[in-house]
């Protein structure tokens, strides 16, 4: 960084009171009347023209000391753009200090409408047409989502209402159905604590009841399965068994079935 810093260069006053008498453009401003109050300023013994209307005198900056004021000033702490013409205008008067802007890139090309473009490549010429195509996308976004509504809603003729609030626990999400009154796109009125009340579409959700005209279905009652006669088969299973004292009964094996039963011959 010390390597890259450029010397200040010397403001020569003597060298500069010798232009501002040979330059034909200090003998126009001192013709010109004008917000500057131009006089001759003897400045470390040179006779300099400086403008005296501020409490410091300011010499006139010719064309051939442009460059050398600018470092003098801007190359003690290379400050920003703003602060060096700030600095430059209290200590001279430079004529059009802020008339001359920077060029941007732009400005030294300049556009050709007319590009050459060699017949057979239709490529290049698609590109160029494609790209010259592309626009901005819009800043604003708004959503485009549809929103799912119920297709019975806007006929409905009760709707419940979504419980938006907190819901403590065993809270039903919906409240209980009420009556509409009015019916739009964007919101309904229903009969809410005996008065209107404007509620948003979203919350609401049609309410089904039974149709009177329909009468509902009739029940048949299911065929009774054909009973079995289990007599000859309790009787087999009362030899077996035998109940306790409590009533329980005992299931006793198979093999001392069969001998219970040749003892009972």
């Amino acid at each position: 960084m010390v390597a890259s810093a450029s010397p200040i260069s010397p403001i020569d006053l003597a060298r500069m009171a010798e232009e501002q008498l040979r330059d034909p453009k200090v003998a126009e401003l001192r013709k010109q009347p004008g917000a500057l109050k131009l006089k001759e300023v003897n400045l470390d013994g040179c006779i300099l023209l400086c403008d005296v209307s501020t409490s410091r005198p300011r010499p006139i900056v010719l064309p051939l000391w442009t460059k050398t004021i600018f470092e003098a000033i801007h190359n003690l702490s290379r400050p920003g753009h703003k602060s060096t013409t700030r600095a430059i205008s209290a200590r001279y008067v430079w004529p059009g200090l802020k008339r001359t802007n920077l060029r941007i890139p732009g400005d030294f090309f300049p556009s050709n409408s007319a590009e050459r473009i060699s017949p057979g490549s239709t490529f290049v010429r698609d590109l160029q047409e494609n790209f010259r195509k592309l626009s901005p996308l819009s800043p604003v976004h708004h959503g485009t989502t549809k929103k799912y509504l119920p297709r019975d809603l806007m006929s409905a003729e009760q709707v419940y209402v979504r419980h938006d609030a907190h819901r403590g626990p065993l809270v039903r999400p919906y409240d209980r159905p009420f009556k509409v009154l009015y019916r739009s796109h964007k919101h309904f009125d229903i009969l809410r604590n005996n008065k209107s009340t404007r509620v948003s579409i979203d919350r609401l959700k049609p309410a089904y009841s039974a149709d009177p005209k329909f009468p509902p279905p009739a029940v048949h009652p299911h065929d009774q399965a054909p009973r079995v006669d289990d007599s000859s088969r309790s009787e087999t299973v009362s030899d077996s068994q035998s109940n306790t004292r409590s009533g329980r009964i005992i299931k006793r094996p198979i093999r001392y079935r069969t001998i219970l039963s040749a003892r009972s011959f």
